[in-house]
């Protein structure tokens, strides 16, 4: 017979139990060969607010732009593939202009982007991975706007961004060039950076005469 003390000592179990089996299921930071906590971090690129633009000639406010975002410790081994920059556009070259949002396809990744002042999404652009932000080893654009890290607590953090307008006359503008190095952080902290309570930052640039911008970035731990 079961009594009213044995089913709250059986329901007890369960609720144990389940918390246990919870537990597994989520994530959990890794440790490497010297027990060093390894830390699993999505770099989310969100994106690049103009709030000045200009092309250098007659009055033109709109900018063809190409460029790069990337994320990378201070050890730099523990990159994504070694793969830390997400690169938009062609290095040095125009082949083709589209608006910032024209996502028919990946094949468009190579081309410029036409923006003015405003808040442009980095979700909306088609990317390259690559170990260099001035190339785009495959040619293909098949990435987003997310790269993943390996963060080793007491290591720092440097996000940075590289935008050019083309100029076919003269020598390309910098109109978004910045960035910024964080931390270090405890394995407590980064392990408390969830997606619901996330590290954000924000790269700035001031009027250089061709642009001025802030890029916000936000980190995780996966």
């Amino acid at each position: 017979m079961i009594t009213i003390k044995h089913f709250r000592r059986l329901a007890a179990a369960g609720a144990a139990a389940a918390l246990a089996v919870s537990s597994l299921l989520i994530q959990q930071p890794t440790a490497n060969a010297l027990g060093v906590t390894l830390h699993k971090m999505v770099v989310r690129y969100d994106y690049v607010q103009f709030t000045q633009v200009s092309d250098g000639c007659c009055y033109d406010n709109t900018l063809e732009v190409y460029g790069s975002v990337g994320a990378h410790t201070a050890t730099g081994s523990f990159n994504e593939g070694n793969l830390p920059y997400r690169n938009f556009g062609t290095w040095g070259k125009d082949p083709c202009e589209v608006t910032w949002s024209y996502l028919w396809s990946a094949s468009y990744g190579d081309c410029s982007r036409k923006v003015q002042v405003g808040v442009w999404p980095f979700a909306d652009l088609h990317y390259c991975a690559s170990n260099t932000y001035s190339t785009c080893p495959y040619y293909s654009y098949p990435d987003d706007n997310y790269l993943m890290l390996t963060v080793l607590s007491g290591e720092t953090i440097t996000f940075d961004v590289r935008m050019k307008d083309y100029d076919s006359a003269s020598a390309d503008d910098d109109v978004c060039v910045g960035s910024l190095t964080v931390g270090p952080f405890s394995d407590s902290q980064l392990s408390a950076m969830w997606w619901s309570n996330p590290f954000g930052g924000t790269i700035k640039m001031p009027w250089n005469g061709n642009g001025a911008c802030s890029v916000h970035v936000t980190m995780y731990d996966y």
